[in-house]
């Protein structure tokens, strides 16, 4: 308990429209970051304990992954949109695959 409602709002760009409202949560940390994907169909919320996915047209989250022994820098999706690369204060880069039917860890970098 305790933090602030957390939503983010998604408008187009071009015509100034609303397009969807997504309420992720109660939370009592800042965000690392906020993506859109090159598609505009999912917006990436980074924490410093976690990223999730969420359908920018649903307001629906669509994928999550913790971090438990690290924190979280910044996150971005992959040009086509499958994969994230999660960044984290340690200096290792976690490359994850978003849709498949569970937390696919593809690799972890570490500099």
């Amino acid at each position: 308990s305790g933090g602030v409602a957390r939503l983010a709002y998604v408008y187009n760009y071009i015509t100034g429209e609303k397009i969807q409202e997504i309420y992720y949560g109660q939370m009592s940390v800042e965000l690392s970051n906020l993506t859109i994907s090159a598609n505009g169909e999912h917006l990436l919320i980074s924490e410093p304990d976690a990223v999730s996915v969420w359908k920018v047209r649903t307001g629906k989250k669509i994928f999550e992954y913790n971090v438990d022994d690290d924190v979280i820098a910044g996150a971005q999706f992959s040009p086509n949109g499958t994969n994230i690369a999660v960044a984290v204060e340690s200096g290792k880069i976690i490359v994850l695959k978003m849709f498949a039917s569970t937390q696919d860890l593809i690799t972890a970098l570490r500099p």
